[in-house]
């Protein structure tokens, strides 16, 4: 039955000699697998909120217009809104301009009203431009940790199906070893008179080489159903592995901080500046000054005539008000020149109060203090979760460590221990079962130390995870 074992440990050969670079699969898997196409999309769509949310306020333009070209009979046209506003970046500052005229057809004349008013607000209380930008900002963090985390869990990922692959082809080894052995110990025992065919003790050896062939079926149906899985997700057969570089763990033991840790503590900040923004938004303290301007300036017998322009009026008016806790008060004032420069001024007070906030105020700012306090508990918790997980991991990497060293020193003495049996099967001293026995422990372990190689690299993505 060597003829079992010998296939295997030709095709574990071929294989190795055809396999791909550890460099290659991750790298393929980073940039071909479904899992990076989506977190490339994802990461893309959250850059465009990000960028969405970090616009910068811009100063705001419109126009209107609104004419009746056939008015009063079909004699004149009219303008009834021609005019012009400007917002500043901060809301606080207004403009607007307005020439409304209506001129007529015959030459009667007509008459344009222009008009101008700015206004200003001195805002004292707590504004929300900083709750933009933290919010922001936390998208942002958001944003690139779940992206980074994405390419790490698909490293993990790949590195885990590979791994099976390779336990699957120990198994396959260790079954095809155990299937020889069963086959040739029922075959001396036939041939050496210990068991008969038929006979108890000869079921029972046949059992066992039926289970070791069983579990040899086994591994390859194993193997068939990971190499689909692997070809599905990489785009590529399954041709083995080589060329695995020793993991680099970073500092993980000296870590304070992390992505995570600072969109926890971002979230919790914003939840506190969300709170003084609504208080300040009931509890304001604004003034407002303002001023306007305007007239009426009558055309005459058409633009170029020289007859009289009685009608002519000119105004200005000054406005100042506050916005207290629960009360408002404002005054406007000024008023109007006629066509003898007859001033008639004005002057207006407006004045509310109310009593307290009401019930609905209350409870919001109520429930904005209490989330609040839950992304404080969140921080908090997420910080005790960091240090775990970081020492977890350190003790981890320590245990990893310890591990590869007794593996590297457990390679050294099976390959010499194959050395020596070689030399003893040219001396007689040792049978061909017996080396291959010890090539095949040396080419299993072998594979122990790709799997031990892997899982290091593993645990490397899952630490540099961690820290991100």
């Amino acid at each position: 039955m060597r003829r079992l074992v010998i296939p295997m440990m030709l095709y574990l050969s071929a294989a190795m000699l055809a396999a791909a670079s550890y460099d290659d699969i991750v790298r393929t898997a980073l940039s071909d697998s479904p899992d990076a196409v989506a977190a490339e999309l994802s990461h893309e769509a959250g850059l465009l909120s990000v960028l969405e949310a970090e616009l910068d306020d811009a100063y705001g333009f419109s126009v209107t217009m609104a004419a009746s070209p056939l008015s009063d009979g079909m004699s004149a046209i009219d303008v009834s809104s021609l005019s012009f506003s400007m917002t500043a970046p901060d809301d606080d500052t207004s403009f607007t301009a307005s020439i409304p005229f209506g001129v007529r057809y015959d030459g009667q004349g007509g008459s344009i009203s222009p008009s101008a008013s700015v206004e200003h607000v001195f805002d004292w209380g707590h504004d929300d431009e900083d709750l933009k930008d933290m919010q922001a900002a936390a998208l942002r963090i958001s944003v690139l940790r779940e992206y980074l985390a994405d390419r790490a869990a698909i490293r993990r990922n790949v590195l885990s199906l590979v791994t099976e692959l390779l336990e699957n082809e120990r198994s396959a080894m260790e079954a095809s070893l155990e299937l020889d052995d069963a086959s040739r110990e029922l075959r001396d025992a036939v041939s050496l008179g210990i068991v008969t065919e038929g006979s108890i003790g000869f079921l029972e050896l046949e059992l066992a080489r039926q289970r070791a062939e069983d579990s040899l079926r086994i591994c390859g149906e194993e193997k068939e159903e990971l190499m689909a899985r692997y070809e599905a997700y990489l785009g590529a057969g399954w041709d083995g592995i080589e060329d695995i570089p020793m993991p680099v763990f970073p500092d993980v033991s000296g870590a304070t901080t992390s992505s995570l840790l600072e969109e926890a503590d971002m979230q919790r900040r914003i939840a506190e500046e969300e709170v003084l923004v609504t208080e300040s938004a009931y509890n304001p303290m604004r003034m407002t000054a303002g001023a306007e301007a305007g007239g009426s300036i009558p055309l005459g017998q058409g633009l170029f005539s020289d007859a009289s322009l009685n009608g002519r009026s000119a105004s200005l008016y000054g406005s100042i008000g506050w916005e207290g806790n629960d009360f408002s008060v404002s005054a406007q004032g000024g008023g109007v020149w006629d066509d003898d420069l007859r001033f008639t001024p004005s002057l207006t007070v407006m004045g509310s109060w109310r009593s307290g906030n009401d019930e609905s105020e209350d409870l919001e700012l109520r429930s904005l203090r209490n989330e609040a306090r839950i992304r404080a508990s969140e921080a908090a918790d997420a910080r005790r979760t960091f240090e775990q997980e970081r020492d977890s991991i350190a003790n981890r990497i320590i245990s990893w460590e310890r591990e590869w060293s007794e593996m590297e020193a457990e390679i050294r003495y099976r390959t010499a221990l194959e050395e020596m049996a070689e030399t003893k099967l040219g001396r007689g001293m040792i049978t061909e079962d017996d080396l291959r026995d010890t090539e095949a422990g040396l080419s299993m372990l072998l594979i122990d130390r790709d799997i031990l190689l892997l899982e290091g690299q593993s645990l490397a993505a899952e630490a540099e995870a961690l820290l991100l």
